[in-house]
């Protein structure tokens, strides 16, 4: 659980950073809830491609709709909701340096893992139905 406030507070000093730094807080959260929807659609993606059939969801299909507002509903309550992120971001800024940047390093290769495994997924399920 710690890993997973760790990777909010890692998303939420990167919103710090940005020109706007309005509402970090929300575009953390936000940008958690992206990579936890890019990882459920990676393994509908893997298992599609593992058993060769064609996905066939739907937004509203509740499949998709229930992980997607569990997802929202577990994030706003863990970070949002009574500004609970700020007592984990003051305990992970306590970290020493060398802890917060090998820190950094392990989330954003997880993040860019995600992400590229998402992408990469999608391709080859659109290439499979296709049958290209």
């Amino acid at each position: 659980m710690k890993a997973y406030y760790y990777l909010f507070y890692k998303l939420y000093k990167f919103w710090e950073t940005a020109p706007a730094k309005f509402w970090s807080d929300w575009k953390a959260c936000i940008s958690l809830t992206a990579l936890e929807i890019w990882l459920l659609f990676l393994g509908f993606n893997i298992r599609s491609l593992i058993n060769n059939e064609k996905l066939d969801l739907e937004i509203t299909h509740p499949l998709i709709i229930i992980p997607f507002l569990l997802i929202i509903l577990i994030n706003y309550f863990l970070f949002i909701h009574k500004e609970k992120w700020k007592e984990y971001n003051e305990d992970f800024d306590q970290l020493p340096r060398y802890k917060n940047i090998i820190g950094g390093i392990i989330v954003w290769i997880i993040i860019i893992s995600i992400i590229a495994g998402f992408f990469t997924s999608a391709y080859l399920v659109q290439k499979n139905v296709l049958g290209m």
